[in-house]
């Protein structure tokens, strides 16, 4: 059963208006891993709201085309029969998404169409963007108007033409659409706080107020700041890993203690499930508070980790040391399995002494971060 939040996210996403919806679905496209997103043009789109690309090891890209329906009936058979139409001679697999559910025969239709078709609920889109802290305030219990106002400001800035009217067809090139600043750290492989220092010191200029930049600027930017694309080998993913793993000067020592447990519980695929994950970063503190040692820094809620619940335990690792793994491609979050797995081609050429080489930075950042809280 979706919880309370995941029921008021939804509720929320049936305010947008149906253009902010499909802004509102290009992004999730981006946070899903999805490559290469654009939003259609409102008038004469044929059925399909977006488009992107399918992509595997830097190797493989697979078109898709996407349907997003903002409606609290049921995707019955007709609709999905009149995608699947949209679909034909066009793109090798299709995406639908909805704030509802599908009938039986609309999903048996999907499993069974060429191109094959992936479904997603309202349950699943308000779960994932609950579980990856997207769209909700910090705390994790309450939804964020800004975020989702932000998507109604999009039909505000100058699509098209200084006469652009908002709810009027617009002809915009997919090009042109905008990507909100946290969709581009997706698109980048680059966490927010970074793209934001780059606009505070104008090294980055957004194309629209409330941080918004062309989807079309992606590789101009990427190119502007000399950012890799993904690594085209399995070694070098593990390097990537290995890099990230272990650099950068620590805020809170979330990220190192959640490898630990990552390393020490990961099963035999690659995979854990999150609430273990979620168990085990927990307890590391909880035992440093019975050890009469600080557990964090008086700004963390694991500064009393006893007092933290532990869904708020669950949202503050997914929002701040696993998403920074998920943006990089790292790491790959299945909300609906409630897994955490290694990306493939990083956990199937790990080695040992690897492994032993993280375990002992990791130890030794931990070490360093909780010697320095000590002389604060």
């Amino acid at each position: 059963m979706p919880s309370a939040l995941e029921r008021k996210i939804k509720d929320r996403l049936m305010e947008l208006s149906p253009r902010a919806f499909e802004f509102f679905a290009g992004d999730l496209l981006e946070f899903l891993g999805l490559t290469s997103v654009s939003v259609t043009r409102q008038a004469g789109d044929g059925g399909i709201d977006a488009v992107c690309e399918v992509v595997s090891g830097n190797l493989v890209h697979v078109p898709a085309g996407v349907q997003v329906k903002r409606r609290r009936q049921p995707v019955g058979r007709p609709d999905m029969d009149q995608f699947i139409g949209a679909l034909a001679n066009r793109y090798a697999c299709g995406i639908y998404i909805t704030t509802a559910t599908f009938s039986r025969p609309s999903i048996q239709k999907a499993k069974a169409a060429v191109p094959y078709i992936s479904v997603v609920n309202g349950d699943q889109v308000a779960e994932v963007l609950v579980k990856a802290g997207i769209g909700t305030k910090e705390d994790a219990s309450t939804v964020d108007e800004e975020y989702f106002g932000g998507f109604e400001d999009r039909l505000k800035v100058a699509e098209c033409s200084p006469t652009y009217r908002v709810g009027e067809p617009c002809d915009i090139a997919p090009a042109d659409d905008f990507i909100s600043l946290r969709a581009l750290s997706y698109a980048l492989h680059v966490d927010t706080t970074t793209i934001r220092a780059w606009v505070q010191r104008g090294q980055l200029q957004p194309d629209a107020d409330g941080l918004y930049f062309r989807r079309r600027r992606v590789a101009e930017i990427r190119a502007d700041f000399d950012l890799p694309g993904s690594p085209e080998t399995s070694d070098a993913w593990v390097n990537a890993f290995l890099r990230f793993a272990t650099q950068g000067k620590l805020n809170k020592s979330y990220k190192p203690v959640m490898l630990q447990a990552l390393l020490d519980l990961v099963q035999g695929d690659g995979s854990i499930q999150v609430a273990r994950l979620v168990e085990a970063f927990h307890d590391f503190y909880l035992e440093r508070a019975r050890s009469g040692l600080p557990a964090e820094a008086s700004s963390s809620i694991l500064c009393q980790p006893e007092n933290a619940r532990r869904s708020a335990v669950e949202s503050l690792l997914i929002r701040y040391p696993l998403e920074r793994f998920i943006i990089k491609g790292l790491l790959i979050y299945l909300p609906e399995e409630r897994l955490i797995r290694f990306r493939p081609e990083i956990w199937g050429s790990l080695r040992y002494r690897d492994i032993v080489e993280i375990r002992r930075l990791l130890k030794k950042q931990i070490e360093d971060y909780f010697g320095s809280l000590k002389t604060t």
